[in-house]
């Protein structure tokens, strides 16, 4: 049925805290190509993005540019300056029809969580990937915010649960 065809999701997870050092990149390129060849779907990637010149990788302001504004106490600057990744950020989960979020919980990731919030009051599904080796420190608290069948321990699982939304075997009111 192809009901996933043309929507669009936002790629939510660490940037600024990821233990590979890639700034979350890598696993965003891995999976963007099976969500837009297979699915035909919209990629919303927080890691090729900037707005206003400012990004949060692969930018002149970069992870390592707002760690050292931190560390000289330049508070104010940070925030004027940051304000505009986290409007970029918002405004595409405000575009997205679901979310997808790779969740590692021995991370600090504060921007994710505040994403996850926004696109639970939105009522937009969102999908979580956390492997298994981690689920021994899964909060719970996020597991009040989304229905158990979107909860996955490899990206394979997610597949076979997005086959089954994108043959119209629509498992809540969320999906459209």
């Amino acid at each position: 049925m192809d009901h996933l065809t043309n929507k669009t999701t936002y790629l939510i997870g660490a940037i600024h805290t990821t233990k590979e050092n890639d700034n979350g990149v890598q696993w965003r390129e891995d999976i963007t190509p099976i969500l837009e060849n297979k699915y035909k779907v919209v990629v919303l990637n927080p890691c090729k993005m900037s707005l206003n010149g400012f990004g949060e990788i692969n930018t002149d302001k970069d992870v390592k540019y707002f760690k050292e504004l931190i560390k000289q106490r330049k508070y104010a600057q940070v925030k004027e300056e940051f304000y505009w990744i986290i409007k970029k950020d918002l405004r595409c989960v405000d575009k997205s029809d679901f979310v997808i979020f790779n969740y590692n919980p021995t991370l600090p990731t504060m921007g994710s969580v505040h994403e996850v919030v926004n696109s639970i009051n939105q009522k937009k599904p969102v999908l979580i990937k956390c492997d298994e080796e981690l689920m021994d420190h899964f909060n719970p608290w996020l597991l009040t915010l989304i229905k158990p069948q979107w909860l996955f321990t490899s990206w394979d699982d997610m597949w076979v649960y997005l086959d089954k939304i994108n043959n119209g075997n629509l498992d809540s009111s969320w999906w459209w």
